[in-house]
């Protein structure tokens, strides 16, 4: 079986910027986003962590917070080999709402629904070329 490493709550969220700064006065610190912006002041997505504890802001392509308010992501050894193990698990019940792709945070990932609504996202580490 595939190794899993981490579990990390995203939240939709309408304004990334915005819940980030609310989440440093929290005491969390922004370590990564896909500023859009050079001032960094634009940005879709965010991982904040304090300590171990960590949580990424999310807000959906059209601009508006993503279709699910709250989902967990695991990132584990191989996404493709967890795809392929749930595809062989669960059959044709398997609810995946993107498909497993590179990303340009630096991830392999792709997105399912549990039977009770929630998004699970499962990424690993793209490999640095060279």
């Amino acid at each position: 079986m595939p190794a899993f490493h981490s579990a990390t709550v995203m939240l939709g969220v309408p304004h990334p910027p915005t819940s980030a700064k609310w989440w440093e006065r929290a005491g969390f610190s922004i370590v990564m986003t896909d500023a859009e912006s050079q001032d960094g002041e634009t940005f879709n997505w965010a991982f904040l962590q304090r300590g171990e504890a960590a949580l990424m802001l999310t807000m959906g392509e059209d601009g508006a917070a993503r279709g699910a308010p709250m989902q967990l992501y695991f990132r584990v050894e191989d996404a493709d080999a967890v795809l392929a193990e749930f595809k062989s698990t669960f059959e044709d019940e398997l609810d995946v709402v993107h498909a497993i792709r590179d990303q340009h945070y630096g991830m392999r990932d792709f997105l399912i629904q549990s039977p009770e609504c929630f998004e699970l996202g499962f990424g690993s580490l793209i490999a640095p070329e060279g």
